[in-house]
């Protein structure tokens, strides 16, 4: 199936227009846009659900959230999703466990997805983060510099993504667009 690919998006503040937010200093905007890849998956996951009417960046939902220090989390992403007039909410899934999140990719469904260690696919990033997966098998690391494919037996696969998500919570931690067709 042709599913729609969103925009690529990367967290990184000198290239999301958005951060800093006018009329913050560069150092807040900047030290909140490197903790920003919930919202950044966030923004691939909702250009995917609108099928681009909605072209944000992580910088314009974090900014339509509260918590402008550290990271961010599934509930603080909604929150974004809610404040910015979609019409739809996000659903956090989060305890659902991996059936659920292979079941949410197969109905058609984008997926923001948390785990830590080490992130599937190119990135090298070590900590607690965030990835969008989309119904065409490209996951979105924004920490990378654009799309990957999820590929059976490569260092992208669905064990990897499995053990990755599962590190941080056993129960997997994701939220959900709707189901789209392809």
């Amino acid at each position: 199936m042709a599913y729609y690919r969103p925009l690529f998006r990367q967290q990184k503040p000198s290239v999301d227009p958005k951060e800093p937010w006018p009329g913050e200093s560069t150092a807040r905007g900047s030290d909140h846009g490197w903790n920003n890849c919930s919202m950044t998956s966030g923004a691939m996951a909702l250009d995917f659900h609108t099928r681009g009417r909605k072209r944000l960046w992580g910088g314009d939902l974090r900014h339509h959230q509260s918590d402008l220090v550290g990271g961010t989390d599934l509930n603080d992403l909604k929150v974004a999703w809610s404040h910015i007039g979609t019409g739809y909410s996000l659903l956090n899934w989060s305890g659902r466990g991996w059936d659920a999140v292979i079941a949410a990719h197969e109905a058609g469904r984008g997926i923001v997805l948390q785990g830590i260690g080490d992130t599937p696919g190119s990135g090298t990033y070590k900590g607690a983060h965030a990835c969008y997966w989309n119904p065409d098998n490209a996951w979105g690391d924004p920490l990378a510099s654009r799309w990957q494919l999820v590929h059976q037996g490569t260092a992208l696969d669905r064990p990897s993504i499995r053990r990755w998500a599962e590190r941080l919570n056993p129960r997997i931690q994701f939220a959900v667009t709707r189901a789209r067709s392809a």
